[in-house]
């Protein structure tokens, strides 16, 4: 059928039935559309710099525009975003990593100066939010501190005692090993000690700490001497 010059005719992909001037090599609007993005890939991959110096003239003049549509985007597909982005860093660890200490290397200075002027216009929130974080996680503070100076005496990049373990032995420990005393909460009277003290050779790990009180820690012998009495009270605890 005919309506002014134009007829009935098939898509030569899909088969569907569009109006065209013509009835042979006619494409339907969702065709050629996907024909156009091919067509555009393709002369990107060839142009590369054309393409870049168009859209960084698109960008200046409708700067605001861009921004508002990512922005919108961005709030819809959040949710989707963030498990992509998620999902691609577990697949891909090892190859973001070296990316990273690429792109580290050749604008180190760039980074390091940007890292300087961020600081400089936030120093004053930086310092309050420090502040809050320290008074409100002081013992944990000083746990990690602890466990890292004992890790670097003994030289144990490996031991198998985290941060998250000590915590734990920390909140267990109710009284110490040595004398019952019971802890009354301040965090000044639980010691950190080595069973088998370090400067003799003892090691940072799970099998050789415990918590003492105040007095029993400091007045062990750094020797070591007392090391089979202490044994002894262990076991027939």
């Amino acid at each position: 059928m005919c309506y002014d010059g134009y007829m009935e005719a098939r898509c030569k992909n899909c088969q569907n039935i569009v109006i065209a001037k013509k009835f042979w090599n006619v494409l339907c609007l969702e065709c050629r559309k996907k024909r156009d993005a091919l067509w555009m890939i393709k002369y990107r991959k060839q142009k590369p710099e054309l393409f870049k110096k168009i859209a960084e003239k698109y960008y200046e003049k409708n700067k605001d525009k861009v921004l508002f549509q990512n922005k919108s985007y961005y709030i819809k597909n959040r949710d989707l975003k963030v498990e992509y982005a998620r999902n691609r860093r577990k697949e891909h660890k090892e190859h973001i990593l070296n990316l990273s200490k690429l792109r580290y290397n050749i604008k180190r200075e760039h980074i390091l100066k940007q890292a300087k002027e961020s600081y400089q216009r936030r120093k004053d929130k930086i310092g309050k939010y420090g502040k809050k974080y320290r008074s409100e996680n002081k013992e944990d503070i000083r746990l990690r501190n602890k466990n890292r100076i004992h890790k670097l005496r003994t030289l144990e990049q490996s031991s198998d005692i985290t941060h998250k373990w000590l915590k734990d032995l920390f909140i267990k420990s109710k009284n110490c090993v040595l004398c019952n005393y019971v802890f009354n909460g301040i965090d000044r009277d639980k010691h950190l000690d080595h069973i088998m003290p370090v400067g003799i050779g003892g090691k940072h790990n799970k099998d050789n700490v415990r918590f003492l009180c105040k007095n029993c820690n400091l007045s062990r012998p750094k020797d070591g001497r007392d090391l089979t009495k202490t044994l002894n009270l262990m076991e027939n605890q």
